[in-house]
């Protein structure tokens, strides 16, 4: 209600002939009328019209693969509303831009083509046995990705510059391992600018490609990052290293169910890695042996016309006049 009485209280017909408020207010029943009571009419306060942005909301994704990323960045809508000079209620008249929502979508990357392709990954680095894993790739012509801790990459530049120089790829592990899930926005998007800006400092191409650590990213967390990656990466198979099962056994965990487009987890810094090195030659020849090639992600996202160009550069950024949301789009 705009105003204390506002608006017809209700309408009447009188055998068949609708009463203005002067005749409902002087009308006497006199007996046997028909009289049919309805609604009373509505009355519209003066309003004004006034363009307004429409901001975009997220579209999370449902199902976790190993790539998580943006299919689709937001970017605002505008739409003519008309307002009440009283209430200030506003009613959309007419949409003049539709809005577009940033959509999250998540996928087991497959390459487009049938090739066989695994990606190694090693987290925790850059640290004394980086080089002697890039050794090893080097050996037999296979390519990795290093998901580098940020406060890591900037202590070790020359070995961040070695990864990039072996045509493997430097990607992000954080800044300082922090569980993501756990803070509040300004605390996770520093966590996560600071360490690509350690990582492009140190002598690697930008990027925007992390692996949270333990794996722990949702759609809330993506909600709280504002635009400052493209994609998070977890895994499909296990090394299993951190518990030190000895080199039999990661070499079993990473090769046992492989298939094309796997991604596999081991550990570059963090703890004792020798059962890896010992290790890394066996998974590299065993997998070879079954026909698969050493990608790295990017080039493993780029195989996959789900993921769209940019994510699969590595260094997606928000585009201009796009606008990252604070709020989920609801979901049925």
């Amino acid at each position: 209600m705009i105003s204390e009485g506002g608006g017809a209280p209700f309408s009447a017909t009188v055998a068949g002939r609708e009463l203005d408020a002067e005749q409902i207010a002087a009308f006497r029943a006199e007996g046997n009328e028909e009289i049919v009571f309805g609604d009373g009419a509505d009355v519209t306060e003066a309003s004004h019209e006034e363009e307004r942005e429409t901001a975009p909301k997220m579209e999370p994704y449902e199902r976790i693969g190993a790539i998580t990323y943006v299919a689709q960045w937001g970017r605002a809508g505008k739409a003519v509303y008309t307002v009440g000079d009283v209430s200030g209620e506003a009613v959309l008249k007419e949409e003049v831009e539709p809005v577009q929502n940033a959509v999250i979508e998540s996928v087991n990357p497959t390459p487009d083509d049938g090739s066989k392709v695994i990606a190694l990954t090693f987290d925790d680095g850059p640290s004394s046995y980086t080089q002697r894993y890039l050794d090893i790739l080097d050996k037999y012509g296979a390519r990795a990705t290093f998901f580098c801790l940020g406060s890591a990459a900037a202590a070790n530049p020359d070995l961040v510059k070695a990864i990039e120089d072996q045509g493997s790829q430097v990607a992000s592990h954080t800044q300082n391992h922090q569980q993501l899930t756990t803070l509040d926005a300004a605390t996770l998007q520093s966590e996560v600018t600071d360490a690509f800006s350690a990582i492009s400092s140190s002598g690697a191409p930008a990027t925007t490609v992390l692996r949270p650590p333990y794996g722990d990213f949702n759609n809330d967390t993506w909600l709280a990052s504002g635009a400052t990656l493209s994609a998070s990466v977890i895994w499909n198979l296990d090394s299993e290293d951190w518990r030190l099962p000895g080199a039999d056994a990661i070499v079993s965990n990473c090769t046992n169910g492989a298939y094309s487009g796997a991604i596999v987890l081991m550990h570059d810094g963090g703890g004792n890695r020798d059962q890896d090195l010992e290790a890394l030659p066996r998974i590299i020849e065993a997998l070879q042996a079954r026909g698969y090639k050493f990608v790295t992600i990017n080039e493993l996202m780029a195989m996959d016309s789900r993921i769209p160009e940019d994510v699969a550069s590595g260094n997606a950024t928000l585009p201009e006049g796009a606008v990252w949301p604070t709020e989920m789009a609801a979901t049925e």
